[in-house]
């Protein structure tokens, strides 16, 4: 009997696995034909268009438009809309979505927007985030997603606009990879997460960010059947990814070019004459939550069009229908973790647009660039705040009605999300000077940033004694004029960058006096400011790291015209831009052993001590 009754339980289990797999079955075969059906749909209306601005001899937005109004009538449609005259969305009834996209080229090929109409306007920032950077961006691995690198940038532009900008700046020890075009496949993004900074160049979307995979159907290609349909997608974009795009992780859209200056029956001429459709392939929002993983540890610049879309619910200006979009590609990201998400908003509503290629999205990724590998920037500063404080950070880039732009949503901004407070140039890190790729520890003491180390730029100045040795170790010597250029400042900050790295100064009197009082005064000075070294005959507490060496000075013999070094190992003397005034000699900084630091006037400019930079 307890035999009879394990088989029957046997038997139980065994169909109940069967009726689950066959469940699981049909609801694939089911996606696979829903799927498939959008395509078709898509299709359709995509022919549609092209119909209709034929016979009209309307421009590619128009009939755009036109074609949405047709799409809205079929069967499978729950509604169909456009958006910034440059998407055709068509949302089933399944619940799938599929888009047209229309991309408007300028004279040279270029995308106008990266999104698809020609803008003008001008970026200036409203706001700024006063914020010290408290944690280190570790993960010095940049990734550079330039998926359509040909559309955004001529010839090396490029190369010599982000990649060389980002490697020639003051954050040492980088490493780029570019990505460029075919190169940003759907596997190159699922490695997010190996990175500390991701720049995505690219076409956007309110719900998916588009990859660089591109592909073309011939016309007599064009699946009949469901089996087809999944074996062309196989050969196009993988095997290995068909089932993400049956589960609308990934997806792929027509797409139109179109050059205004052509005239509207010759554009629509070379449509109807080109027997290749052209489809592009994104990964959508739900492939971002499911697929992407976590990026907590990386910083996320997506540059591209409706980037930072988040409203689930809107209203096109002066109508009054409810457009829905039921997972917005900011919260995706968001979703995701990442340490930072930057994205393009609208200052209202939630909302985004289409990012103008030249006057918007070229100079915020400028901006950025400068911020974080130029300036030292911490994420908050380095961009735009969502919310800080109480106060919005904003930059209102163009003014132009087009789209949403002309309702009550105001103007797209930049914006930063996530903490505020992570960068390359932590204090203590080094920087680089570009002219000669010398490195220097840095410090702050108080409010101030300084160089660790003397300045030993070889453009000018002297080595003690001509030994090339000493200003490995002490830095070189240089004579007032020199140093500043022969101008004066007793402000502070001085304002002279003389002959200083970009991004640095010489010091005022002031700003070294600023220094002695943080430290305790012109006593506590001495020692707090001296290297731990036995350089020094008394050795210093170097308590801030400011490691002062006893470098000495020299001085140009009037008779022989040589020059004449002193004070090795004894002393340290350090120029300042300061003049008691216009007609008075310079001021310079003296710190030696056995006596309290001291300020000096009347130096002979011809003199040559030593130089430390401070950051602007």
């Amino acid at each position: 009997m307890k035999l009879q009754k394990l088989v029957f339980f046997a038997l139980i289990c065994l169909f109940l696995t069967n009726c689950k797999k066959y469940s699981s079955d049909s609801d694939r075969e089911t996606k696979e034909k829903l799927s498939f059906q959008s395509f078709k749909t898509m299709e359709a209306v995509a022919n549609r268009f092209i119909e209709i601005g034929d016979s009209m001899n309307v421009a590619p937005p128009v009939a755009l438009y036109y074609a949405s109004l047709w799409a809205q009538l079929q069967p499978e449609v729950e509604y169909a809309f456009t958006l910034d005259s440059a998407f055709l969305i068509i949302h089933m009834k399944s619940g799938l979505e599929k888009t047209i996209a229309l991309r408007k080229l300028d004279v040279d090929g270029l995308s106008v927007y990266r999104g698809g109409t020609g803008g003008t306007g001008h970026v200036s920032r409203i706001s700024s985030f006063d914020s010290k950077c408290s944690h280190k961006i570790e993960n010095k691995k940049i990734l550079l997603y330039a998926a359509y690198e040909y559309q955004f940038y001529s010839g090396n532009e490029f190369q010599t606009r982000v990649v060389d900008k980002i490697k020639n700046g003051d954050v040492a020890d980088i490493n780029v990879t570019v990505l460029k075009n075919e190169q940003c496949t759907i596997d190159a993004m699922l490695t997010f997460n190996q990175y500390g900074l991701v720049i995505l160049d690219t076409h956007g979307y309110p719900s998916s960010i588009y990859t660089g995979i591109r592909f073309n159907l011939d016309t007599f290609d064009i699946p009949e059947n469901v089996d087809k349909f999944l074996t062309i997608l196989g050969q196009k974009i993988g095997t290995n990814y068909v089932h993400s795009i049956i589960d609308a992780q990934i997806d792929f859209n027509r797409v139109f070019e179109y050059d205004p200056n052509l005239q509207n029956q010759e554009q629509w001429e070379e449509y109807k004459q080109n027997l290749q459709r052209s489809y592009d392939v994104s990964v959508t929002s739900k492939g971002i939550r499911e697929l992407m993983p976590d990026l907590s540890q990386t910083i996320i610049f997506a540059n591209a069009c409706y980037s930072g879309w988040t409203a689930t619910e809107w209203t096109k200006p002066g109508g009054t229908h409810k457009f829905k979009n039921s997972d917005p590609i900011k919260l995706a990201w968001m979703s995701r973790n990442p340490l930072v998400f930057y994205g393009y908003e609208s200052t209202q509503g939630g909302v985004s647009y289409q990012a103008p290629n030249k006057e918007f999205c070229k100079p915020n990724e400028d901006t950025l660039i400068k911020s974080f590998f130029y300036d030292g920037d911490s994420t908050g500063n380095a961009h735009l705040s969502e919310q800080l404080g109480g106060a919005f950070f904003i930059e209102f880039p163009w003014n132009i009605n087009i789209g949403m732009i002309s309702g009550n949503h105001g103007p797209l901004r930049f914006n930063h999300y996530a903490s505020p407070s992570w960068c390359y140039g932590n204090c203590g890190d080094s920087v680089k000077d570009t002219r000669d790729g010398k490195k220097y520890p840095t410090v702050c003491i108080g409010d101030q940033v300084w160089m660790a180390k003397n300045l030993d730029y070889a453009g000018a100045g002297v080595c003690y004694d001509g030994n090339i040795y000493s200003c490995d170790t002490y830095g070189r010597l240089y004579t007032w004029n020199e140093v500043t250029a022969g101008v004066s400042s007793n402000a502070s900050p001085s304002g002279i960058k003389g002959i200083c790295p970009n991004g640095w100064h010489v010091p005022s009197l002031s700003e070294w006096q600023k220094l002695i009082n943080y430290v305790g005064g012109d006593v506590a000075a001495r020692d707090k400011l001296r290297a731990n070294s036995p350089l020094w005959e008394e050795e210093g507490t170097d308590d801030y790291g400011f490691a002062l060496l006893p470098a000495g000075q020299c001085e140009r013999d009037i008779n022989s015209g040589e020059h004449v070094c002193f004070n090795l190992d004894d002393e340290v003397s350090l120029w300042t831009t300061s003049k008691e005034d216009v007609s008075s000699l310079p001021v310079y900084f003296l710190v030696s052993d056995g006596l309290a630091n001291e300020f000096v006037q009347n130096s002979d400019v011809t003199d040559y001590r030593s130089c430390r930079c401070v950051k602007d």
